[in-house]
């Protein structure tokens, strides 16, 4: 890899989608693993944690459908991550046998686990104070623009169905 300008030379074609891709790659992933590394003080993962603040925050009942939804994974990761999640009782899984789904609830330990997670955020906070507050809405509100066409050209190309809950629009 040859650095250009801060950024990466992706496929011999520098420029700046291709400096996106890698920035936002790196980004994301370093991002993820210093959150993991806070996390694990509390013994949960960045995906638990949202799957944790989905459960809780998505309208009444939460189902591993809304849930891979707002997460925008495959329901069978899914599906997996609430066998884990479960045995750790994080979570538990009832049957509503009236309209045939699986309906998904915090435990007690998941919901104190959760109010944990979101009360310590000090990572979060300290990688976003390298950004004014106009520049870190600016960089959310592209952030949000380059999701919601991502999220367009994988509904064309059939792969997903990432019909949007309305707090992610």
């Amino acid at each position: 890899m040859n650095e250009m300008n801060g950024g990466i030379r992706v496929g011999g074609r520098p420029g700046p989608p291709n400096r996106l891709w890698a920035a936002l790659f790196q980004a994301s992933h370093a991002i993820q693993r210093a959150r993991d590394q806070e996390l694990a003080g509390i013994g949960i993962s960045v995906i638990q944690s949202a799957v944790l603040w989905v459960v809780k925050g998505v309208d009444p009942p939460a189902t591993p459908a809304k849930i891979s939804k707002w997460l925008m994974r495959k329901p069978n990761s899914i599906s997996g991550l609430l066998d884990r999640m479960e045995k750790q009782d994080l979570i538990r899984r009832l049957k509503d046998k009236r309209r045939n789904r699986t309906i998904v609830e915090l435990t007690e330990k998941g919901n104190r686990i959760r109010k944990e997670s979101v009360t310590d955020m000090k990572v979060l906070h300290d990688i976003a104070s390298v950004l004014s507050e106009e520049e870190l809405e600016r960089t959310t509100e592209a952030l949000v623009a380059l999701r919601a066409k991502a999220i367009q050209i994988l509904a064309a190309q059939q792969e997903a169905d990432f019909n949007l809950p309305p707090g992610l629009r």
